[in-house]
């Protein structure tokens, strides 16, 4: 099961919230959009069809239209369907963007035509900072548990790294400055403490890895500004 909201949040979000990883926010792309949105619906989709101009109208639309992609692909999971969502929505090339409700328009149709969950794009988990203790950061890690998913991995990098539109491999990240930092190696841990190293300013990068070694691209939620002890 997996649960549609309404993105009508009743205070602006962080611009760096990352859009849920087990649930969905939408709203219609006349209405708002902030940090956290993960869909847009325009109040025409479909020519009609299940129309409407109110946040709560396409958040049932957009239930129905992920329901029909779920029994349209049996052996996908939610995440599947999400990916997949997120693969065909029209800002997925120019990367997530929370002023244009964040992965964009979604595309029922376009998602509709793939076939095998092993090619949709890997996505980053949902990881924010819990709170900070000391030289201990604290992070809930929500991951985005589609087919293709291992593990989660954490990287520091000594200077921000730019938004990648694309996979990439563990020589791509060290070419990057990226160093690994923790794996959880498929654990169902949904919180990480890490030690901020003694003087040296650090942005973490969380990415999904699959089981050939290869990484989520980098989007700005997935970028953790400096931390430095």
């Amino acid at each position: 099961m997996v649960h549609v909201f309404a993105y009508e949040p009743r205070q602006p979000q962080p611009w760096d919230a990352p859009p849920p990883a087990s649930f969905v926010t939408v709203n219609t792309t006349e209405g708002k959009s902030g940090g956290g949105i993960e869909f847009g619906v325009p109040t025409t989709y479909m020519q009609g069809k299940g129309q409407s101009d109110t946040p709560s109208g396409v958040t049932a639309q957009l239930a129905g239209l992920m329901a029909s992609l779920k029994y349209s692909h049996p052996l996908w999971n939610w995440f599947d369907v999400k990916a997949a969502l997120r693969a065909t929505a029209s800002n997925y090339a120019t990367g997530y963007n929370p002023l244009a409700y964040g992965y964009g328009s979604i595309d029922y149709y376009a998602a509709n035509t793939i076939r095998d969950a092993a090619t949709l794009p890997l996505f980053a988990p949902a990881a924010v900072v819990l709170g900070r203790e000391g030289a201990r950061l604290s992070f809930a890690i929500n991951s985005f548990r589609q087919s293709r998913r291992y593990t989660e991995v954490l990287f520091r990098f000594a200077t921000r790294p730019r938004p990648q539109p694309k996979e990439l491999t563990l020589a791509d990240i060290n070419t990057m400055g990226g160093h690994l930092v923790f794996s959880n190696l498929r654990t169902d841990a949904s919180t990480y403490s890490y030690q901020v190293p003694s003087k040296v300013a650090s942005f973490l990068v969380w990415f999904t890895q699959d089981v050939h070694g290869i990484f989520s691209r980098i989007e700005s939620y997935s970028i953790i500004d400096p931390i430095e002890q």
